[in-house]
C-alpha cells in the first residue's frame, strides 16, 4: 500500500512539472521582434517587462528597472498559466508566451507586436512574495515616559504572577 502511494505521488510530481520545465525561471524583455526576424533592443530608460514562472502553474510579472536590476514591487501582478503545444506555449490572461530556442516570444492580446525575452541566471530580481515584519520598533513611541511606565507596570505584574506560582 505504501509503495503504491509512493509511486502515485512520484508520478504525479513528474507529470505536473514535465511541460512547464522550459518556462520556469525569470525572463527579462530584450526588445521587440520585427517582421524580418531581427530584434530591436529596448532603449535605455524605456519600460521593460519581467516574467517569473513558478510552480505550481503561477506567474508573476512586473516592470523591470534595469538601473537597479530589480522588478518594481508596486507593479507586480500574479496570475496562473496554462501550457499547451507540447509545452512550448503558455497563456496567462491576454498574454501568450512561446519558447523559441533559448528565448521567449510574448504576444499581448490582438497587438501584432512581438516582445522578445531572455532567461536570467543568478539571484532573483523579484522581491519576495512575503516579507517578515521587523521585530524591533523603527522609532520610539511618541510619549516615551508613558511607554516606560507601561513597561514597568507590566514587569511588576509578571513578578506578581511568578510569585503566586512559586509559593
Amino acid at each position: 500500500m505504501r509503495l503504491a502511494l509512493l509511486v502515485l505521488c512520484t508520478m504525479l510530481c513528474l507529470m505536473s512539472t514535465g511541460c512547464v520545465g522550459g518556462f520556469l525561471g525569470e525572463w527579462v524583455m530584450d526588445g521587440t521582434r520585427e517582421n524580418d526576424g531581427t530584434i530591436t533592443p529596448v532603449e535605455d530608460g524605456h519600460r521593460q517587462l519581467a516574467l517569473k514562472f513558478d510552480m505550481p502553474w503561477s506567474i508573476r510579472y512586473g516592470r523591470y528597472v534595469a538601473v537597479q536590476n530589480v522588478v518594481d514591487s508596486e507593479s507586480i501582478q500574479n496570475d496562473t498559466f496554462t501550457v499547451w503545444d507540447r509545452g512550448d506555449t503558455a497563456q496567462f490572461g491576454a498574454m501568450i508566451a512561446r519558447r523559441e530556442g533559448n528565448g521567449l516570444i510574448l504576444v499581448v492580446g490582438s497587438n501584432p507586436k512581438e516582445y522578445h525575452f531572455h532567461k536570467l541566471d543568478g539571484p532573483s530580481i523579484f522581491p519576495p512574495i512575503f516579507e517578515r515584519p521587523s521585530l524591533g520598533m523603527s522609532q520610539p513611541p511618541a510619549d516615551t515616559i508613558q511607554y516606560a511606565a507601561a513597561l514597568e507596570n507590566y514587569s511588576r505584574m509578571l513578578d506578581r504572577y511568578e510569585a503566586m506560582f512559586k509559593g
